[in-house]
């Protein structure tokens, strides 16, 4: 078999022309066209926190229409709210009145009791007394019995006293319940009666407008949604 070798030719160098530039720093930006959506930072729906009739608007109350935090954005009729709070309000009142009775009530049965007390005291020295006089044949049996039955009448008066006052204390806690019971009644009725109001939880803009003047509202119905200023951000593909 016979094998052949190509020999090498002598190339000739090929001359390029080339152009250039003096290299300078520089910061370059490059420009990109990207496809996407612009969506809210934060967005709340706003809702009715209580029923009722809704009475007043804000003037901004439209849709694209800008609120400051603390805004008021509607107000719900707030008649049955406050009655309600008022007529707990009297109820406490009066129940304190009730309480401050039954204690003036147990303090004079207190110093009645001492009072019956001391009676008994005596009695019972005056028993002790007459029976020795009646050992010595001083004075006589009727006599020494009448003052025994006078302790023991004036013995049952005390503990009838006592009885009293142990009743008076159980009223004190009964009444001090009904009026702790009636406070808590009364913070719902003050936290209600504030939520006639319903304000704009940030600065934003109000979209998606559902209610106007004259409307009735359930306790979480949809009244508007709430896109915050300054917290955009983008979404979507590139």
């Amino acid at each position: 078999r016979v094998l052949f070798r190509s020999v090498p030719t002598n190339k000739v160098e090929q001359p390029w022309l080339v152009s250039f530039k003096e290299v300078q720093i520089a910061n370059v930006q490059p420009e990109l066209r990207l496809y996407g959506e612009i969506v809210a930072g934060r967005e709340v729906d706003l809702r009715a926190l209580v029923p009722g009739e809704v009475v007043m608007v804000a003037d901004t109350f439209v849709d694209g229409g800008s609120v400051i935090k603390g805004d008021m954005i509607i107000e719900i009729d707030d008649f049955e709210y406050q009655a309600n709070f008022d007529e707990l309000l009297a109820k406490i009142n009066e129940a304190r009145a009730r309480l401050q009775e039954i204690k003036s009530r147990k303090t004079a049965f207190d110093l009645t009791l001492k009072r019956d007390r001391e009676m008994v005291s005596l009695l019972r020295r005056d028993v002790k007394r007459m029976q020795a006089l009646s050992g010595k044949g001083t004075i006589s049996d009727k006599r020494l019995d009448t003052a025994r039955m006078e302790l023991t009448k004036q013995q049952k008066i005390a503990e009838m006293r006592q009885s009293d006052i142990i009743a008076e204390i159980t009223h004190v806690n009964q009444q001090e319940a009904v009026i702790k019971r009636l406070s808590v009644g009364l913070r719902r009725a003050n936290r209600d009666l504030q939520r006639v109001q319903l304000p704009a939880p940030f600065d934003g803009i109000l979209a998606d407008i559902q209610v106007q003047v004259g409307k009735r509202l359930g306790t979480n119905d949809s009244v508007a949604k709430l896109i915050e200023i300054g917290r955009a951000s983008g979404g979507g593909r590139v």
